[in-house]
């Protein structure tokens, strides 16, 4: 039981993460092409996967010039994101370390 906890939970973690990343390698593109002329701001869908987390549904294209505040403050948010989900993971880790520890006691 715990250790299918830990893997929805190392899942989970995971794919926080790999959502993280594409945010940020979106809002990256739109502050190196702030200005580049006729360049369509880059936003990353995102919707819930059925067996737990998260995933990328689109990338869209937004006819709106880049505003460097928005990706600043979009950035801070992926990189907390991810931080989080990391911290998901390693929790996971420890408690699965635990529960294999508290196996090799009971002999």
């Amino acid at each position: 039981m715990i250790s299918g906890i830990s893997s929805d939970l190392f899942s989970i973690g995971e794919s926080a993460m790999n959502v993280s990343q594409a945010r940020m390698v979106a809002s990256a593109d739109n502050v190196a092409n702030v200005d580049t002329p006729d360049y369509q701001r880059k936003n990353v869908l995102v919707e819930e996967r059925a067996q737990g987390g998260v995933k990328v549904s689109s990338i869209e294209r937004e006819d709106e010039p880049v505003d460097l505040a928005r990706e600043m403050v979009n950035m801070t948010r992926a990189k907390r994101t991810y931080e989080i989900a990391a911290k998901v993971i390693g929790f996971a880790d420890e408690t699965l370390q635990t529960v294999l520890e508290m196996g090799d006691n009971d002999d």
